[in-house]
């Protein structure tokens, strides 16, 4: 009995051990029609340094590369620093990221350090010259606009974007038989809403860009990004309510600190492996010397 009672103790260390080596990067938000997302603060998506950041959406994953090195802060989990320079991301016109022609959705953790000038925070197609669409801080406000053969959605939200806070920002498109309806979530809150009905409806320069605008290299975004995410539909504001929960820290109105959930250690986790492995070893030991 005894030396069945220490098997079994022997495979609960084994189970904690085999848990600990199996445990893989996953995006924490909704991975319900999720094209792409990125979180600097998983090493799976951005190592702590060097000039690219990998996607961690489920299917078609897609590397961004930054122009020149982007500052990590590791602090309360870790998030990218952009100086409002040329230090900002792009996905070239060959990424295998589908980009949505109607209905999507875009989310955002940002930091701005500034809010007078005009900042892209991200952009679909905006290569080409045509079917582009384009998420920006625009003297303190969210704005959103695309062009397909001429424009859709010129529209500005009605929250201020405040300095020096971490916000979770985000625009929704979603089309309803050729009239589609914008809206705009800061913090989880609806902003804005109204309707447009000349959208892109194709995709002939499938690129992303993150911080910046990467046709005309310019109208950089200054300040701190933590996840981001794109998605192939228009979430509710419930869904983004519980994606925003997800990635959250604590308060964003009080902080600067990066808004980063850390992943909640298990209490085995505080044990190296190697520790489970010479408790197995001795009590086998000791057993087999009675």
């Amino acid at each position: 009995m005894r030396r069945n009672l220490i098997l079994g103790f022997m495979t609960i260390g084994l189970i904690f051990v085999t848990t600990n080596f199996t445990y893989a990067a996953a995006p924490v938000v909704s991975t319900t029609n999720l094209l792409w997302h990125i979180d600097p603060a998983d090493p799976a998506s951005y190592p702590g340094s060097g000039n690219y950041l990998y996607d961690l959406g489920p299917s078609s994953p897609d590397t961004m590369t930054f122009s020149t090195t982007p500052t990590f802060n590791s602090g309360n989990g870790g998030y990218l620093s952009l100086s409002g320079a040329s230090s900002t991301g792009k996905i070239d016109s060959t990424t295998s990221t589908p980009i949505p022609a109607k209905d999507f959705t875009v989310l955002m953790w940002i930091n701005p350090t500034s809010i007078t000038a005009e900042q892209y925070l991200f952009t679909i197609n905006r290569y080409g010259a045509t079917n582009e669409s384009v998420f920006e801080i625009s003297n303190s406000k969210l704005y959103y606009w695309d062009f397909g053969t001429s424009y859709g959605f010129q529209f500005t939200d009605t929250c201020t974007i405040t300095a020096n806070t971490w916000m979770y920002v985000g625009f929704s498109r979603k089309d309803n038989s050729g009239t589609s309806t914008g809206t705009f979530y800061v913090n989880g809150n609806t902003c804005a809403s109204t309707t447009a009905t000349s959208i892109p409806t194709s995709s002939t320069h499938p690129d992303l860009a993150l911080g910046r605008d990467p046709r005309d290299s310019s109208r950089y975004f200054a300040g701190g990004i933590g996840p981001a995410s794109l998605y192939g539909s228009a979430l509710t504001q419930a869904q983004i309510q519980q994606n925003m929960a997800n990635t959250l820290i604590r308060n964003v109105s009080l902080t600067t600190s990066s808004p980063i959930k850390k992943r909640s250690k298990r209490y085995f986790d505080f044990f190296p492996n190697w520790i489970w492995g010479w408790i197995s070893y001795f009590l086998l030991s000791k057993s087999k010397n009675q």
